[in-house]
């Protein structure tokens, strides 16, 4: 679930925006632990989602549809801290910085065309692992994102609009295997 602060918005442009709050995500996380409880790897996840509206009040105070498809992805190296609990159950966290890819894509509307982006980002993450044979589990979790948009392109052309931001809350469920 994506969070930011629309209130500048019309009602109307909010209401559309609000239909991409909520997508889906996909994700990899590959890490490695040297040491008894911590360790170091990487994180890699797409967020994507979609709105569209058969009539809608643009900028230019034209109406008509409106599409748009909206992907970010976000890659970064993490910390990684893992305690057993029990003979089935681990409990995994892990913390870091990356670079967070934004990509809006304006199928139909009143202008068109791609807005795309990127920027500096945080994440927070934690899980619970139910071992379900020796080597391999089932992880319930949630990851927390933090980031900020400012500097943008729209069909490839430098643009400048009031920032976006990127903080999100991910839910998931995932397989984890343990060497």
């Amino acid at each position: 679930m994506r969070l930011w602060d629309n209130s500048a918005s019309s009602s109307a442009e909010r209401k559309y925006l609000e239909q991409a709050r909520v997508g889906g995500v996909y994700g990899l996380d590959i890490s490695v632990s040297p040491w008894k409880h911590w360790g170091l790897g990487l994180l890699h996840t797409q967020f994507f989602a979609s709105a569209s509206d058969s009539n809608v009040t643009f900028v230019d105070k034209s109406q008509g549809s409106a599409r748009d498809k909206y992907r970010i992805f976000y890659t970064a190296p993490g910390i990684y801290v893992m305690q057993p609990v029990g003979e089935k159950l681990r409990l995994v966290g892990n913390a870091g910085a990356g670079i967070f890819f934004y990509r809006n894509e304006a199928e139909k509307g009143a202008f068109p065309g791609v807005l795309e982006g990127s920027a500096l980002g945080f994440h927070a993450a934690g899980s619970a692992d139910v071992l379900v044979v020796p080597r391999f589990a089932i992880g319930f979790g949630a990851r927390a994102f933090y980031g900020e948009l400012d500097d943008f392109r729209y069909n490839a052309i430098k643009t400048h609009t009031r920032p976006l931001s990127l903080s999100r809350v991910d839910f998931g469920v995932g397989v984890r295997f343990y060497p």
